[in-house]
């Protein structure tokens, strides 16, 4: 008797449909494995771009991580309509009252709060000379002023002045002032503040000495607030 081969049997339309899925199942695997595959090539490769070469010495970086923008000593930022947009009013508190001076406002501050304000208009137009007469004889010896290092027209903005305390040198006409002031700079370049980025604060204390006489004005402390030493004469 001859062989016969054994006749294929037939798929019924389920199994059909069945295989035609597990085709598909397997096409989306090796799709989704190729994927994967491409992006941790691409993370591994990303890892290791030194981005800080990239940026070029244009954008300096301090040991904080605080990156800078370029100092550029020949921009006008009074012609900067960003910049103008900002809040540039000072804003003063005492106790539980805070106020935004105008311009017109000062006469009716003592000379501490004048000072500040002279402060601030010193740092925006960048006046490395007018910025070195702002302080006593004391803090220009232990701080080793005048200056030389000149620094940038100033972008700063959103500055508060809080009161803290004042104290009177007795047998004088001397004053002691003592605030806590925030300020942001607008692109900050580092020229003037290192210690902190563009478009935030990193709070200050000041201590300001004034006759009350001839209502002359210096600065006396510059600090951060836990390091603010009080006057005492008791």
């Amino acid at each position: 008797m001859a062989y016969e081969p054994r006749k294929k049997r037939e798929l019924s339309e389920e199994e059909k449909e069945e295989r035609a899925a597990s085709k598909r199942l397997a096409r989306k695997m090796v799709t989704v494995l190729a994927i994967a595959f491409v992006v941790l090539v691409g993370l591994e490769l990303v890892s290791r771009i030194d981005f800080d070469s990239l940026l070029g010495p244009d954008t300096p970086k301090t040991p904080d991580g605080i990156r800078f923008e370029y100092a550029d000593f020949e921009e006008d930022i009074l012609t900067d309509a960003t910049y103008l947009d900002k809040t540039r009013l000072m804003a003063y508190r005492k106790g539980a009252q805070m106020t935004l001076i105008n311009e017109d406002d000062y006469i009716n501050y003592d000379p501490a709060v004048n000072m500040m304000r002279r402060y601030f208009d010193i740092l925006i137009h960048g006046d490395l000379e007018q910025y070195n007469t702002l302080f006593t004889a004391e803090y220009q010896k232990k701080h080793k002023l005048p200056r030389t290092e000149p620094f940038t027209m100033q972008r700063i903005y959103d500055m508060t002045v809080e009161y803290v305390t004042e104290v009177d040198q007795p047998d004088t006409n001397l004053f002691h002032t003592y605030f806590l002031v925030e300020y942001k700079i607008q692109k900050n370049n580092g020229t003037f503040r290192a210690d902190m980025g563009s478009d935030c604060t990193r709070a200050q204390a000041f201590e300001l000495i004034w006759d009350t006489e001839t209502k002359e004005c210096f600065i006396n402390q510059v600090c951060y607030p836990s390091e603010l030493k009080i006057a005492s004469y008791e």
